[in-house]
């Protein structure tokens, strides 16, 4: 069967450019979103509830949060918590209102803060180890840094230093993903994907980009944990393994601009029951990019299946929802610097 799509705008954030967002398992939706207001950035986070696919009604708002800065990263803590990062270099901890009560209109309860980060806060991601959640976050500081999530402590527990082998050259780290308990990946301008024990010091190897002075800026996890999908600044797409430092395994370029987001799916249940990616069990990669468009990539072998004209502006960030879409298929959100939230219903 062939693969099809279709693209439909959800929600319009106005003056507010959709920078990230998160998808819960019960598909609940943070979205991040910010607006430079002469010289002074402010912000948005809103949670909304999916509905289900025979649902007749629409996407429930649930809470809206107004920050003082931008914030280019978010992601779920726990159930009734998720975690945002700010231009600011603080990473902000917010809780929901309990079932029933909303935060809009309403006074909010004061996030809490973590402060560390000398710069902007690119981005977020939660392990959810056997010890509990660890919140990890990277900045344009060139660190990440490592927080006891559970506990809510204003001081990062460990800071995981990023120096570049061109000392005159800053390192900004623009992405990161956990690949187990301990095991953190993290993507930089450098070029170098490095892979840290989080118990170590230093990073246990580093990997340069195919494409040379190329900064790596978003990044997904394999169904192999030794392995990552890694999006470049020229509009690549490599798989890398770390227990193979010679290069990518594979490299693509599905984009002519930087590659911002990375989502492996769609999950088993919007795929129709497919083994965790759909199309017979086949899982795929959902690249977004300053092109403004949307790829999917068949994740075997990163050869682009669909390309979707999906925002006016930068397509910045990608979620996939666990509800099959109306009518079937898989659900793929993705937001921009068009300020919008698209849904994009796709038949594979």
């Amino acid at each position: 069967m062939s693969k099809t799509a279709s693209s439909c705008e959800e929600l319009n954030f106005g003056k507010y450019h959709v920078d990230a967002i998160a998808v819960s398992p019960d598909d609940r939706v943070v979205i991040a979103a910010s607006s430079l207001t002469t010289n002074v950035w402010d912000g948005v986070l809103q949670v909304v509830r999916w509905p289900g696919a025979d649902s007749a009604s629409g996407v429930e708002v649930q809470a809206s949060f107004a920050t003082a800065t931008g914030n280019a990263a978010v992601a779920w803590l726990t159930d009734d918590s998720l975690a945002a990062g700010g231009d600011d270099g603080t990473v902000s901890i917010w809780t929901l209102p309990p079932a029933g009560h909303t935060a809009l209109g309403g006074v909010q309860v004061p996030p809490v803060k973590l402060a560390a980060h000398a710069g902007a806060v690119t981005c977020v991601g939660v392990s959810g180890g056997v010890n509990g959640a660890q919140l990890a976050s990277a900045s344009l500081d060139g660190t990440a840094r490592l927080w006891d999530a559970s506990a809510g402590k204003s001081g990062a527990v460990r800071s995981l230093e990023h120096v570049s082998d061109q000392s005159w050259c800053a390192t900004h780290v623009h992405a990161l993903v956990w690949a187990e308990e301990h095991g953190l990946a993290t993507a930089a301008s450098d070029g170098v994907l490095r892979w840290w024990d989080t118990r170590a010091a230093r990073p246990l190897a580093g990997q340069c980009s195919a494409e040379t002075g190329a900064a790596l800026l978003s990044l997904a996890a394999s169904t192999e944990t030794a392995q990552h999908y890694v999006g470049t600044e020229a509009g690549g797409v490599l798989l890398v393994d770390r227990r193979k430092p010679d290069g990518p395994l594979i490299t693509s370029r599905p984009h002519t601009a930087p590659v911002c987001a990375l989502q492996m799916g769609p999950p088993a249940a919007a795929a129709g029951g497919g083994g965790g990616g759909g199309g017979g069990g086949k899982p795929r990669l959902a690249t977004a990019s300053d092109d403004c468009t949307v790829c999917l990539l068949a994740a075997h072998d990163l050869r682009s299946e669909l390309r979707l004209a999906a925002h006016d502006d930068f397509a910045r960030c990608l979620g996939w929802l666990a509800t099959p879409a109306p009518g079937g298929g898989a659900a793929l959100l993705s937001g921009g610097w068009d300020k919008r939230l698209m849904r994009h219903t796709l038949q594979l």
